[in-house]
């Protein structure tokens, strides 16, 4: 299991750049099968560099510092959380679902 203070370390390094930036990254989940979930806050919330500071950025440095997570996702608004929960619902093998 991923020790979430880790995480939180980890985000602690890059949240200064975030910041400077006007946005934030929250620690929202780590889930069982190593998938980190994050939430982008501030002008991050709905920027269109959003995934590159996520992608390149926070997962990159995540990844280097734990090699055991997967994948570094972020939540998006409410309605696409609801279309994703529904998908893994009725397609069970269907580990992520990305919004492009």
């Amino acid at each position: 299991m991923i020790e979430r203070q880790k995480i939180e370390s980890i985000l602690d390094k890059v949240r200064p750049s975030i910041q400077a930036d006007g946005g934030d990254v929250e620690l929202i989940n780590i889930r069982d099968d190593n998938v980190i979930e994050v939430r982008l806050k501030g002008t991050c919330n709905g920027c269109p560099m959003a995934t590159l500071t996520l992608k390149a950025g926070i997962e990159r440095i995540i990844k280097e510092e734990v090699p055991e997570v997967w994948i570094v996702g972020y939540k998006y608004c409410s309605i696409l959380n609801g279309i994703v929960r529904i998908i893994k619902e009725e397609v069970p093998e269907v580990k992520e679902v990305i919004a492009v």
